[in-house]
């Protein structure tokens, strides 16, 4: 198994506009592969997604203000 797509998801909370981005990797072959889970990977949010086509944010909470009103963003897409 190895490294088959690569993507960048950036979480901005809309209340006090704090951001972070990460780099997620899917893993697999070309029969068929999986992404890596990003929750884990926020050190300034705590964050719930569905793992598909790509990541899909579920709900996230500013960890800065506590604000719930959170933003996805795919900067490499």
């Amino acid at each position: 198994m190895g490294v088959i797509d690569q993507t960048l998801i950036e979480l901005t909370c809309v209340s006090c506009d704090a951001s972070e981005r990460v780099s997620v990797v899917e893993s697999g072959s070309q029969y068929g592969g999986s992404w890596e889970n990003p929750a884990g990977m926020f050190v300034g949010f705590n964050s719930v997604w569905t793992l598909g086509f790509r990541p899909e944010l579920a709900g996230a909470k500013c960890l800065s203000c506590g604000n719930s009103d959170t933003r996805a963003t795919y900067p490499d897409t």
